[in-house]
């Protein structure tokens, strides 16, 4: 299913704390040049040391999203991508990343290698305005995709997604199966 066919039809209801989770649901497609990317909060990202950087051969890459519907609300609750046309499956974790701005975010390493301070500023205010998802066109002529993680602020284990041997994504997962909505 595409994630936005399903935020376009989902209707706010009763809060059920037990949520449900969606499959996952294909947000985009991306056309990845480089040979690593940066993941972390989208309103960080001018330094090295508030992301992770994750190598992935060039390819196009499928990014999905999964969604946490706790009835009354509907939250971002992982974000994976993968390269287009494999079954991917969940390795082991790469690292961590974190929030502070309740946002996550990942882009090609030259654009994070070419961020200035305007452009940074200019990425985290349309990651604030952004909702749910979104996908940002850098100055770079690449594109940041951005969600809101979870519940928010945080830090989560990155996996890497594998097809046999073959790294071919990540997965961050934000809320788990079964977490209970703390609000």
């Amino acid at each position: 299913m595409n994630f936005h066919a399903f935020h376009e039809a989902w209707q706010p209801g009763e809060l059920n704390a037990a949520g449900t989770h969606s499959d996952w649901m294909i947000l985009s497609t991306w056309d990845f040049i480089g040979d690593r990317i940066w993941l972390g909060d989208a309103c960080f990202w001018s330094s090295e040391e508030d992301g992770l950087f994750i190598k992935l051969a060039p390819s196009r890459y499928q990014v999905e999203v999964r969604v946490a519907d706790y009835g009354s609300e509907c939250r971002i609750a992982g974000l994976r991508a993968f390269r287009e046309g494999v079954k991917p499956n969940l390795g082991t974790e790469l690292g961590k990343t974190w929030a502070d701005t309740g946002t996550q975010g990942f882009c090609d390493a030259a654009s994070f290698a070419a961020a200035t301070q305007e452009m940074t500023d200019d990425v985290s205010e349309a990651a604030q305005d952004a909702g749910l998802v979104a996908a940002i066109s850098l100055p770079t002529g690449h594109t940041m995709f951005v969600v809101e993680c979870g519940f928010g602020d945080g830090e989560w284990p990155v996996f890497d997604l594998k097809d046999g041997p073959d790294q071919v994504g990540f997965q961050v997962d934000f809320i788990k199966p079964g977490e209970e909505f703390p609000f």
